[in-house]
């Protein structure tokens, strides 16, 4: 079995595993998770800093799509290809970490029109679908020790794909048959007839 497909466990990987697990659920539910600190902390509207569950979105958004352009670098990928990831995991972040009230699933459809509870329901759809998309990343690689799962990333940005196709064309352009490289070269001319020019002193 190849070592990027390994399972490499050690005492610190349940812990690892059970933190992104809070991790994600915390992302998974912003909203209640904010308010619940901040009255457990006993801090009022006024007196906070911050008076939205959106700065958990961003941050851990922020903090998933940085993990992503890490574990690709490590991993041996590009600088574009990183880039361009994190990027993409990042904008799924921002969905799947979006605050929507899980309540609204239970009594939208009598408070709201038929069309607006079809894009309530898309909405929540593809915060699912994010959210365990991003949820697999950190399964497979503490849990299955994949340490090149941010590399076989499929990713939607033609940029991740730049310096393989930059490295193809110069493979190529390097074994172009018949090309000679000192036929552009005057002092290789010019030294030609200088070698087979009689000796005017020797006959």
């Amino acid at each position: 079995m190849s070592d990027q497909s390994q399972s490499r466990w050690d005492p610190w990987t349940f812990p690892t595993l059970l933190l992104w697990f809070v991790f994600m659920l915390i992302g998974l539910l912003p909203e209640y998770v904010f308010y619940a600190l901040r009255e457990a902390g006993y801090v009022l509207t006024q007196d906070a800093i911050v008076n939205s569950p959106y700065a958990i979105t961003v941050t851990f958004s922020v903090f998933i799509a940085y993990f992503v352009h890490q574990r690709c670098l490590e991993a041996g990928g590009s600088v574009h290809e990183a880039c361009a990831k994190a990027v993409q995991t990042g904008l799924a972040g921002l969905l799947a970490f979006l605050p929507v009230p899980v309540g609204l699933v239970f009594y939208a459809g009598d408070v709201l029109h038929p069309d607006l509870l079809l894009m309530v329901a898309m909405l929540i759809s593809a915060k699912m679908l994010c959210w365990l998309y991003l949820l697999s990343i950190p399964l497979r690689y503490y849990g299955l020790g994949n340490r090149r799962v941010c590399v076989h990333m499929w990713c939607v940005f033609p940029s991740a794909s730049w310096p393989a196709r930059e490295e193809t064309a110069g493979d190529a352009g390097e074994e172009r048959p018949g090309v000679d490289e000192s036929a552009g070269d005057p002092s290789v001319v010019a030294a030609g007839p200088l070698e087979h020019r009689p000796d005017p002193d020797g006959g």
